[in-house]
């Protein structure tokens, strides 16, 4: 969301130097966001306030060793954007190695599994009502080389449900 993420870039410089210049180095953001949309009643308009949060994590893919044998025992409810082409609805389990097999990054793998674990963990959110969505070219954003939403669904429908997180790989775009 630019409403966070510029925050992370503007400050990155400083951030550098007090983290000592080593990689990786995570940094975060937490604030407001407001969206105007249009309200049934006598006002056209009302405004909504909610707090978003956003992770940055720079690192260097080369020199990074990444745990995936931490995650190995988990199973992502992921939906491909091949598969989703192909008029597929439904996300599979899917086994972190499995991602990497398929020519994900295991740094972006690793993460994917670690918010999974975060919600069904730490928020209690059940399992079966979460997946990852895969952005095709034309849904991602011009500098993301990798998009997933973690969609979460109700006990009937995922149309509408709503998205709780993005996980997305820049690549080295801010960089050129």
């Amino acid at each position: 969301r630019p409403e966070t993420a510029q925050g992370s870039y503007l400050s990155f410089a400083r951030m550098w130097e007090v983290g000592r210049k080593q990689l990786p180095l995570g940094l975060a953001v937490v604030g407001k966001a407001f969206r105007n949309e249009i309200a049934p009643r006598q006002v056209l308009f009302r405004m909504r306030e909610f707090t978003q949060a956003e992770l940055q994590i720079f690192f260097d893919p080369e020199s990074f060793s990444v745990p995936l044998e931490k995650v190995k025992d988990l199973s992502l409810p992921v939906l491909r954007a091949e598969a989703r082409a192909r008029g597929e609805t439904e996300a599979t389990g899917t086994a972190p190695s499995d991602l990497v097999a398929a020519g994900l990054p295991a740094f972006y793998v690793y993460h994917l599994a670690q918010e999974f674990r975060f919600f069904t963990r730490v928020l209690r959110y059940p399992a079966d009502r979460l997946r990852f969505l895969e952005k095709n070219e034309k849904e991602r954003a011009f500098y993301n080389r990798i998009h997933f939403d973690l969609g979460r669904g109700s006990a009937f429908a995922w149309g509408g449900s709503g998205t709780s997180g993005r996980s997305t790989s820049r690549g080295d775009y801010d960089r050129r």
